[in-house]
């Protein structure tokens, strides 16, 4: 019997110390978990500061404003450099219609030609290269259809002729002049004259 005491003594001391470790073990689990509940809170602490928040608010803020900003500049720079662009041909516009106009207000055609070539040429009128240098050369190279320039003149009667042809040379021995006008080739007698077609009366 003494021996079932000790045996019974000793499965006792056993099974104390499994439930021993065992709840050893409980709180080494449970220190554990309250840890990472403590490391885990810290993080959420630290991502849900109303400091944090303020200050990654802030930076998001500036750099939407410095981004508008620069966008809004550059769509300004280009705005203000299309009306200094569109300003600037406008002004070449009237430069070369002015210039145009002086070469066109030259009686003899050829000379006239001649000018306004040379301005295409050097690069002065730019706007009408394409426009007008071949009708230029066409009309340089043009004979003259009678001694000189042939007038043109709206019908009409005038009391001279100097009032209408200056430095002409077509003056027949008879005293007519040929001369054009809208596109029909007439005649004029004399110091007072109108435009009239050719008839058997004309030379």
């Amino acid at each position: 019997m003494p021996d079932d005491a000790e045996g019974q003594g000793a499965d006792d001391i056993t099974l104390r110390e499994r439930e021993l470790i065992l709840k050893e073990r409980e709180v080494a689990l449970k220190e554990q978990e309250i840890k990472e509940k403590l490391n885990l809170e810290k993080r959420n602490l630290w991502f849900s500061s109303p400091l944090l928040i303020g200050v990654f608010s802030a930076i998001f803020g500036l750099l939407g404003t410095g981004i508008g900003a620069g966008l809004q500049g550059y769509s300004n720079f280009h705005l203000e450099k299309q009306k200094f662009d569109s300003n600037f041909q406008l002004e070449r516009q009237k430069f070369e219609f002015s210039l145009i106009q002086k070469a066109l207000e030259i009686k003899d055609r050829n000379e006239a030609a001649k000018q306004l070539l040379f301005l295409v040429n050097s690069g002065i009128i730019q706007s009408f290269v394409i426009t007008i240098s071949n009708s230029l050369v066409s009309l340089k190279s043009q004979p003259e259809p009678f001694s000189r320039e042939l007038v043109r003149v709206k019908p009409g009667t005038y009391n001279s002729v100097e009032h209408v042809i200056t430095d002409f040379g077509s003056l027949r021995q008879d005293g007519w002049f040929r001369i054009e006008f809208e596109g029909r080739k007439g005649w004029v007698f004399n110091d007072t004259w109108s435009i009239e077609e050719k008839s058997s009366s004309c030379p």
